[in-house]
């Protein structure tokens, strides 16, 4: 009760000394979750009565933009809560339009923010309730209520609304707003810039517009006016301006023009007359917009027009060098622009740095918000960025209309012929086109050509928002991520494309578009109306960190060029990948009549919470299997504002099935791996959160089935598909991993003591998802049930460290790195991703390889040497007790073919060289210096085409990771771009190798070629040997 006490006498003087309305309002939202996590809410009526009148008189006096929407969030809370506490009737109906303004600035941020789902919630709530007015105390609408407005009742001092807001219809406010905000992003204007200021005695930012005039004077020693109030001397007021001289000066000088101004008075003033504006950032602004004006004012040709979506902050010297500003400046500048509909901000390039650190922290929260910020060291780097300064040059005939309107009166027929010009050119801009209907795609990524639209190409991303470009997360180095384009071409003709991989980081990333029988020769040639398959791959081999490159496409007939924009981050595999969920639509779902959640059953996971905005009284799903009306069961797990967690199950909507709830008032540690479990038995359940747990009885067949699909985060697919989704507000980020399902119940003393230990009970294993092995929508499962799950709303698979139920320390080392060998065995594998094979070209694969003696008993048993993973063409090589086995495969022909030849030495080293000569189409197989087969084989002709990779030792490949492979030994792996004889495979050649692992250079699971140092990923199991 000592805090509640403390903070209210802090909040009560912030009221009093306060100038700032977000200051006190976020000091009253401060002290009623101080009151909820004292378990102290709903608050006292006293409280009520004296914090919301503040509320309102905020919301009656100011307006409140620039501000988190979490608490717009907080405030609406309060009010509809204070609603019990009311019973004048005027009081609530302000209530009410304070929380409908509440309401439009939600929609406006979500949309800002890219939170477009949360303000789609936001606007169909403001249109249901648009038409009626409630009865607090019957909670049942009132029919028609309407007010005198000319009654002295609703002339109170709490009046909040004006007149024409009431009888004005709500949803035409909201387009009025939507158009207003839609007009300023999409604006440029040589009359106005948006500046980006510290709002009165308070650390928060604002962003005001700064207008210009200028006009034509004789005689005045003021050539340039700030007509507001302003807190410099009237000195420094003076050097202030005479910096914007320079500013414009410098900038007229880039397009080779001179100031006159010996007959020009600028003015420069906001439009508020009563504040008082402080400090000298607005120099770098008024400059510019000073300098898009005088052009304008001159009738120049070439003209400079600023962006409405951009927001300028700084001042400069007189050499036009832009000054650094305060850490806390910028802080509170970068808070406020990000809240807002600005999308460039351009701050002094000393601050771009912090700048950047404090965007990419909000970003955590709003991952959707994309807010560019642009550094500048001098006033004239400006023109650089054609997105911000746009420059436009008129035709000579819009030019001679320009002057011939300044002076109509003189050439009233010349004006008369260039309008009769410039109709007959717009009338050509609006005659009809023949524009072909789009293809009907059916992937998450398409890319359509279509010449005959203005853009020539349309790229669709499901999975992040922001257009062009493709974010694969993160990427262990050496191994792959990649998405699969739906590709068309839309053109009425046969048409040819050029693609490329550009950027300093291009060979970071890779591409091939997959053979078809539709679209045999895509890229060179496509017929239009069928689509190709393109898949763009991550394969960082080049060491740790963000990873970007460009992939250009461009129609060969006319040019027309598209570019995506490619990042990852790579990363060391350290302990694996886990999954991110760090959206509201992200999720991952076990598919409905699985049924592996009842009696005698145990569920547990390990989950790392890094972000947490969840409000009063709400809560956000953890896991559930809740959405089907027929079952007698439902469960869900969920996670509280205070970051404890509660555990239901219930019946169906009879109540046939008792509610069995059970709190765990233990709290989740955020930015740490904590261990949670749920455990089911015949008449025990227990809730395990770390070292802690809560049990309850219940009756003996309480549990049956739960049939509904299982949900781990965001939202449920009935929500997705419907889109009724129930709460789009609440946010709760977190990583996941090892997530099982078992067979049988185990106390909670038993898991908990078990928690760190991997192997534990996997004999009692139905589910078990690593993440490990995954495609970009496809989790696999690591038993033999094949429970897969799918990931939606783009589910990033990221690497983290440090996981305790995981350890570095399985990588084991020999005593010395000379002469050792790698033995493969269980799931273990070698795999190379990157394509070094040249189109169209030679090629061998070579090493030395041996079976185990165990492997040699059993002649159905298998031991891979290596499997060339093409997508429908593959090739692989293998051998059992006593033979070879050579297995091509061609999908598009129905073609398989294993040839068997008689070897019985496989459990002894061997060479094995496997040749390919494409100069004769042939390929061969030598074990030591015996030729086993050569043969020819049209389908191998060019071997990059659908590549995706090649593994070792193992049979591996992303549609089918979970292979149990045969313990192995290698060593030697020489990869060499041309086709080998047969006196070169004992001679140590050179001449062709590009790559040769003899794993005598290693990093934990990374070996390292000879010749370029190319990584190959080596998953367990295996162990380095000496030999």
């Amino acid at each position: 009760m000592l805090k509640i006490v403390n903070k209210y006498r802090q909040v009560t003087s912030d009221i009093n000394s306060l100038s700032c309305p977000r200051s006190k309002l976020i000091s009253i939202i401060d002290f009623f979750k101080v009151c909820e996590r004292e378990h102290h809410f709903p608050p006292d009526s006293s409280f009520i009565f004296d914090f919301v009148p503040v509320i309102l008189n905020i919301f009656r006096t100011s307006t409140v933009n620039f501000i988190n929407p979490k608490y717009l969030i907080s405030v609406k809370s309060i009010l509809l809560i204070s609603k019990k506490y009311y019973s004048d009737s005027v009081i609530l109906d302000e209530i009410s339009k304070t929380i409908d303004l509440i309401n439009i600035n939600l929609l406006k941020n979500f949309f800002y923010l890219g939170e477009y789902e949360q303000g789609i919630t936001v606007l169909k709530k403001i249109i249901e309730e648009s038409e009626a007015v409630y009865n607090i105390k019957s909670d049942k609408p009132e029919e028609n209520k309407k007010y005198d407005l000319k009654s002295e009742d609703f002339k109170t001092k709490n009046s909040l609304i004006a007149k024409d807001f009431i009888t004005k219809p709500k949803i035409l406010e909201i387009i009025d707003e939507v158009r207003y905000e839609l007009d300023r992003i999409n604006s440029f204007s040589s009359d106005e810039i948006n500046t980006i200021l510290i709002e009165d005695n308070s650390k928060y930012g604002l962003i005001l517009p700064l207008y210009v005039s200028i006009d034509y004077i004789k005689n005045s020693n003021e050539k340039i006016k700030f007509l507001n109030q302003i807190d410099l001397s009237h000195n420094s007021l003076v050097d202030s301006l005479n910096k914007i001289f320079y500013g414009i000066g410098i900038l007229l000088n880039k397009v080779k023009l001179i100031y006159n101004k010996q007959n020009t008075e600028i003015n420069l003033f906001y439009k508020n007359q009563n504040s008082i504006y402080k400090g000298e950032s607005f120099i770098l602004a008024a400059s510019l917009i000073s300098f898009c004006k005088y052009l304008d004012f001159r009738n120049s040709r070439h003209n400079f027009k600023i962006s409405g979506a951009s927001a300028f902050t700084g001042s400069i010297d007189s050499n036009g060098n832009l000054i650094k500003l305060p850490d806390v400046s910028i802080e509170a500048k970068i808070n406020a622009v990000f809240f807002s509909w600005i999308k460039n901000v351009i701050v002094p390039s000393e601050n771009l740095q912090l700048a950047e650190k404090i965007i990419n922290t909000l970003n955590i929260e709003y991952p959707n918000r994309k807010l560019n910020v642009i550094g500048l060291k001098h006033i004239a780097d400006i023109f650089s960025h054609n997105d911000v300064l746009k420059k436009e040059t008129d035709s000579y005939t819009k030019h001679s209309y320009k002057i011939i309107k300044k002076h109509f009166v003189l050439s009233s027929v010349s004006f008369a012929v260039i309008m009769f010009v410039i109709g007959l050119l717009l009338a050509f801009n609006f005659l009809p086109k023949n524009i072909k209907p789009l293809p009907q795609t059916t992937e998450d990524y398409y890319l359509i050509y279509t010449p005959d639209r203005e853009n020539k190409w349309i790229f669709n991303n499901a999975d992040y928002f922001g257009a062009d470009t493709i974010d694969f997360g993160d990427a262990a180095i050496g191994d792959q991520k990649f998405v699969s384009i739906e590709f068309w071409n839309n053109s009425v003709d046969l048409e040819g494309f050029n693609t490329s991989i550009e950027g300093n980081k291009k060979n970071e990333f890779d591409f091939n578009f997959l053979f078809n029988r539709g679209q045999p020769e895509a890229p060179d040639k496509m017929v239009n109306n069928l689509p190709a398959k393109l898949y763009i791959k991550f394969t960082p081999v080049q060491g740790e960190g963000k990873k970007d490159a460009i992939f250009i496409i461009t129609d060969k007939k006319n040019g027309y060029k598209k570019e995506i924009f490619l990042k990852g981050t790579a990363k060391r595999l350290n302990n694996g990948y886990c999954m991110n969920i760090s959206n509201k639509d992200n999720a991952l779902i076990i598919e409905p009549k699985v049924n592996i959640i009842a009696e005698n059953t145990t569920t547990s996971f390990w989950l790392k919470p890094y972000l947490s905005n969840i409000y009063l009284n709400s809560a956000v799903n953890i896991l559930r299997s809740d959405k089907n009306p027929l079952t007698n069961n439902k469960v869900a797990l969920y996670v509280l504002s205070d970051s404890s967690l509660t555990l239901t199950l219930y019946g169906s909507k009879s109540l046939e099935k008792e509610l069995i709830e059970i709190p765990h008032f233990g709290k989740l540690k955020f930015n740490e791996w904590n261990y949670i479990a749920i455990s089911i038995g015949d008449t025990t359940i227990s809730l395990i959160l770390n070292d802690s747990s809560v049990s309850k009885i219940m009756k003996k067949g309480t549990v049956r089935i739960f049939d509904d699909c299982i949900s781990l985060g965001g939202l449920h697919p009935e929500e997705r598909t419907s889109g009724k989704i129930s709460d789009t507000t609440n946010k709760f980020f977190y990583l996941l991993d090892e997530f099982k399902i078992y067979n049988k119940y185990f106390t909670a003393n038993e898991l908990i003591k078990k928690r760190f230990l991997n192997d534990y009970a996997n004999d009692n294993l139905i589910l078990h998802y690593t993440f490990d092995d995954a495609t970009s929508k496809t989790v696999f499962d690591n038993t033999t049930n094949d429970f897969f799950g799918r990931m939606y709303g783009g589910v990033k698979r990221i690497i983290d460290t440090n996981q305790p139920f995981n350890s570095e320390g399985k990588y084991n080392s020999v005593p010395n790195a000379d002469n050792t060998y790698l033995k493969i065995y269980g799931k273990g594998f070698l795999r190379l991703n990157k394509n070094i094979f040249n189109p169209n070209s030679s090629f061998t694969i070579q090493c030395d390889f041996k079976t185990a003696e165990s492997n040699v008993k059993n002649p159905n048993q298998f031991s891979t040497i290596f499997y060339f993973n093409r997508s429908e063409l593959d090739i692989s090589l293998k051998i059992n007790s006593d033979s070879i086995i050579d297995c091509l495969y061609n999908k598009y022909s129905n073609y398989v073919r294993e040839n068997k030849y008689y070897y019985p030495e496989v459990n002894k080293w061997n060479r094995f060289t496997f040749t390919f000569d494409y100069a004769k189409n042939e390929y061969c197989l030598y074990v030591n210096e015996n030729i086993i087969f050569c043969k020819k084989e049209n389908f191998l002709q060019n071997i990059i085409t659908n590549y995706m990779g090649i593994s070792f030792a193992g049979l591996n490949y992303y549609a089918a990771p979970r292979y149990y492979n045969l313990t192995s030994y290698i060593d030697n792996l020489k990869i060499y771009s041309k086709a080998l004889d047969k006196d070169k495979i004992f001679n140590n050649t050179t001449e062709g190798l590009i790559a040769f692992w003899n794993f005598e250079n290693t990093d934990k699971e990374l070996a390292f070629d000879e010749i370029n140092n190319l990584p190959l990923i080596m998953w367990q199991n295996f162990e380095l040997m000496n030999k």
